[in-house]
């Protein structure tokens, strides 16, 4: 099915969800209602390490299968439509279907996510219950929409240890519940209304801050309210300290520049990078080297 028959503006998907609820690395609602009432154009194709993940994703499937004993049928891909849910505005992507030889109904879900290392903090060991919320929040998601199964799968796969973990998600209906409720009312009441959410730190809240409030063509002040006058002395503060704090990481990260020398950059004693180190122009740059690159 092509990207015409499909438009992602019309439905939350489960990738919408983490960023509503605040707890994404890679958006926050104004994000998403930047897309769904259309005021800006999702990215299209993926970034190097995304395109290696779902070329992972087949081989991963292949080796829970073999594990589990059962056949894991692909969803819907990015050019395909998702699965819509109970209600239209509802929509999911799960990875994969598991069901038994010649079963007709499926016994799981399997999602699967690569990353460059694991951030033990962040994830448990291999069949424990600790994974990053973001990933529970898909993957209610994916279940209340899908609502065909009783568990789902997630199957983690770190480049730099050659490591699969697993993680064993019950389907809970009153959670479920509560999520749908909370994404209902959000959906029509910022979609739907077109109402802004509430103003966060994001760019995407600038960004939509600047498309909503034009720069005026004349130049005109007004009294500042006693509230106001409170967010610009808070404003002016943090303004001075991140200053300060911009004067310090300068110098640390000259330091660090300083210590990797020639080498190209510097890994933890796991084995994963973590920085590097380049010629930019005429000057030397850090970059720093996430480990969760999952999507």
């Amino acid at each position: 099915m092509s990207d015409a028959v499909y438009d992602r503006r019309t439905t939350l998907g489960s990738s919408d969800i983490s960023s509503i609820l605040g707890i994404s690395k890679w958006g926050d609602a104004w994000d998403v209602w930047l897309e769904k009432t259309g005021r800006t154009t999702p990215e299209a194709g993926f970034s190097g390490d995304q395109a290696a993940g779902n070329m992972m994703e087949d081989a991963v499937a292949r080796e829970m299968g073999k594990r589990m004993d059962l056949i894991f049928e692909p969803g819907a891909k990015l050019s395909e439509a998702p699965s819509i849910g109970p209600e239209p505005w509802m929509s999911a992507r799960t990875d994969f279907y598991g069901r038994v030889w010649k079963g007709r109904s499926w016994k799981c879900g399997l999602e699967v996510k690569t990353l460059r290392a694991f951030d033990n903090d962040e994830w448990g060991p291999d069949g424990s219950s600790l994974f990053p919320p973001d990933k529970a929040a898909q993957i209610v998601w994916q279940q209340a929409v899908d609502n065909a199964y009783p568990e789902t799968v997630l199957a983690a796969w770190a480049w730099s240890s050659y490591e699969l973990r697993t993680y064993t998600v019950q389907r809970d209906k009153a959670v479920e519940k509560l999520l749908v409720e909370q994404m209902r009312d959000w959906w029509f009441e910022h979609v739907e209304k077109d109402v802004p959410p509430p103003v966060t730190g994001s760019r995407a809240c600038s960004q939509g801050l600047a498309g909503l409030f034009p720069t005026p063509k004349k130049k005109t002040y007004r009294h500042a309210t006693p509230v106001e006058l409170r967010l610009i002395d808070v404003y002016l503060d943090q303004d001075a300290i991140e200053k300060a704090a911009r004067s310090e990481k300068s110098e640390i990260g000259n330091l660090l520049k300083a210590a990797i020398g020639a080498d190209y950059g510097l890994q933890r004693p796991d084995g994963s990078p973590v920085l590097v180190c380049y010629t930019h122009g005429k000057g030397k740059r850090l970059k720093p080297i996430h480990q969760d690159d999952s999507e």
